[in-house]
């Protein structure tokens, strides 16, 4: 019986390894947190050893600053000067583009608020003139767009993005998204929002 006990109690390499695997995965899952400062403070400890590194020019960070608010004019903007920086972007050959911004709501558009209010004004006093009527249609249409329904050239585009980014969910969904709305053509009354009805 000793000589069993002792023989079990008995430490070689390959039970001390189990032992230190076991106790390694208990800690992993319970994630006490002097390990998780311990992690941290070494982090930081491999940056000042490592010194100040010169960033290179891989990347490249477009901010929204008051020199741009000054230039463009206030928050938000329109959705038609966000597209102008990604085709200029895209022209410069940029990999990839990525947008800190959120979108929640349909444009806000002075452009298209004045060109509806000039439409208004032209039924209201009864003007009849077709060249007027087709001239600010003409800027409603390219004014709106949320509702410009380019949807081939959006389709285009995204397929793009994949073909550079095969895994990329949100080109992918927005792609699927195009080719629904061109194959069953929302009303005009649409008011942009996608409502997401199942995961």
């Amino acid at each position: 019986m000793k000589t069993l006990l002792k023989r079990l109690l008995k430490i070689n390499a390959f039970r001390l390894a189990t032992l230190i695997t076991i106790i390694c995965i208990v800690l992993y899952f319970l994630k006490p947190s002097f390990l998780e400062l311990m992690e941290l403070k070494v982090f930081d400890l491999r940056f000042i050893s490592r010194g100040n590194k010169k960033p290179g020019n891989e990347v490249v960070i477009a901010t929204i600053d008051e020199k741009s608010l000054d230039e463009l004019g206030r928050w938000p903007w329109p959705r038609t000067v966000i597209a102008r920086l990604v085709d200029k972007l895209h022209s410069c050959q940029v990999k990839t583009i990525g947008f800190d911004i959120v979108f929640p709501e349909p444009d806000e558009n002075s452009t298209l608020r004045s060109s509806l209010a000039a439409k208004d004004n032209v039924n209201e006093f009864d003007i009849k003139s077709p060249q007027l009527t087709r001239f600010l249609s003409g800027i409603e249409k390219e004014a709106d767009t949320d509702r410009c329904r380019e949807w081939d050239r959006g389709i285009a585009e995204f397929k793009k993005a994949l073909d550079l980014m095969p895994k990329d969910y949100p080109a992918r969904m927005y792609l699927n998204r195009c080719i629904e709305l061109k194959a069953n053509l929302p009303d005009e009354c649409w008011d942009c929002v996608c409502t997401l009805t199942t995961k």
